[in-house]
């Protein structure tokens, strides 16, 4: 709910901007869900932490939907410089429970990234790649350096037959949550 929230917030900040220039919203991901599903013709609960629903091809649950010939599509996301990933899954996918990661996964804890490394070596590369963000200083456990490789996580996933890459993105801005309640 949160991400539909803040997509709909930043739609009225770009309509406000730009006037006459519309948002319209496509496609939207979940992960971190349970779901009941069919599989090898038993109904199952499939638990996603950390992952999203990943149907190939002409999979049963498609049928009828804009995605029945192509797949479900996949949302990676990967890291600000490295970008995130557009995916499609493979009839590999079933040894997954039709799942894929949602994420490159952490490389470094929060704490540990937090306490060790550089804020401004990590301001200094999202300038380099040309990333804008809404942070005066970018939060280190946030930071691309507290992930794991994004190539390699794809590397990882095509090479393991779940699922093939289709478009890769890059960022432009970034935005994080400035509310310090959490801490």
């Amino acid at each position: 709910m949160n991400h539909l929230v803040i997509n709909s917030l930043v739609a009225e900040a770009f309509a406000e901007v730009l006037p006459g220039v519309a948002a319209r919203f496509v496609y939207f991901v979940s992960h971190n869900f349970v779901r009941r599903e069919i599989l090898d013709g038993a109904p199952v609960y499939v638990h996603r932490k950390g992952a999203t629903r990943a149907y190939p091809a002409n999979h049963f649950a498609l049928k009828d939907t804009p995605f029945a010939t192509t797949g479900h599509p996949i949302l990676l996301p990967g890291n600000p410089t490295q970008g995130s990933s557009v995916m499609v899954a493979l009839d590999g996918a079933k040894a997954s429970c039709y799942s894929i990661n949602h994420g490159a996964g952490r490389a470094l804890g929060r704490r540990e990234a937090v306490r060790t490394l550089d804020q401004k070596q990590i301001d200094a590369e999202l300038a380099d790649a040309d990333v804008l963000t809404n942070c005066r200083q970018y939060p280190k456990d946030e930071a691309p350096a507290a992930y794991k490789d994004f190539n390699e996580v794809l590397r990882s996933v095509e090479e393991a037959g779940l699922a093939r890459e289709v478009a890769r993105l890059k960022a432009v801005f970034v935005i994080k949550d400035a509310d310090k309640a959490d801490d």
